[in-house]
């Protein structure tokens, strides 16, 4: 696979909504079934901004477990959230962000090549808040694949 260097983009403080699930190494091959349950759900996401799904790796902690969430971004985030759905916050902040087109497999090998080879070698280091992948709206989208983007929150690493 060819690997690119990631670009730094600041991003704002940024709210979505959609469901979550805490996961482990041990459940990891059933996170699609949340991908699934979102879009099954009869659920209308008020303040909806349309251009993007966003799949959030947060709150690890240190043992395998996390949590991820399947969401779209909403503004203003509503007084009310439809039953059964939760807020993520994606800090504001610099982030290195991959973008690619690709399959799932794709997005899990450039994924493991940004945390275990660019980050070591590259000038920041990763700060705290979530991971996360963002899936922008594209005409190319279907079989052979589709455009993903993966954030990683970084700072400067220290001389």
């Amino acid at each position: 696979m060819n690997h690119r260097a990631p670009e730094i983009r600041s991003l704002p403080e940024t709210h979505t909504l959609g469901f979550l699930r805490s996961y482990s190494m041990a459940t990891l091959d059933e996170l699609p079934d949340l991908w699934r349950r979102f879009f099954d759900a009869p659920v209308v996401i008020p303040n909806y901004v349309p251009g993007a799904m966003f799949g959030i790796s947060m709150d690890p902690d240190g043992l395998g477990t996390f949590t991820y969430g399947v969401t779209v971004e909403v503004d203003p985030v509503p007084e009310d959230l439809p039953r059964g759905t939760s807020l993520a916050r994606l800090p504001e902040g610099d982030y290195a962000v991959l973008r690619d087109f690709g399959t799932l497999d794709d997005v899990q090998v450039q994924y493991d090549w940004m945390i275990a080879e660019w980050l070591p070698s590259s000038p920041y280091t990763q700060r705290r808040g979530a991971i996360f992948e963002r899936y922008p709206e594209d005409p190319r989208h279907g079989p052979a694949g589709m455009v993903f983007e993966i954030w990683v929150p970084v700072n400067d690493r220290p001389n």
